[in-house]
């Protein structure tokens, strides 16, 4: 269940790292977004039987709605990259100075 939720939500900005950074900063990001996903699942797996025990229906339901919410700010905030170059997708996320 924990790893459905986490590929569906959190694992996707791993994903994106190929698709919206330039060449010249994809080893960067890269690392950056591998470090913060094995932090953050660390500390999941970490305090998982802390929580439960304190409450399993709580964090169940505290875990959907970060999951629900990170879902929500992807599918609204990230741009489509299917089709387009990379100098487009720059275009769209870059805000223009005119």
């Amino acid at each position: 269940m924990y790893m459905g939720s986490y590929a569906l939500s959190a694992g996707l900005p791993g994903l994106l790292v190929s698709e919206l950074f330039p060449i010249n900063i994809k080893g960067s990001a890269g690392s950056i977004c591998n470090f913060m996903g094995n932090s953050t699942g660390w500390v999941v797996g970490y305090y998982f039987n802390f929580l439960t025990e304190w409450s399993s229906a709580g964090i169940f339901f505290t875990f959907s709605a970060f999951c629900y919410a990170n879902f929500i700010l992807i599918a609204t905030m990230v741009p489509e990259t299917k089709g387009r170059t990379l100098e487009e997708i720059q275009a769209s996320i870059t805000p223009s100075s005119d």
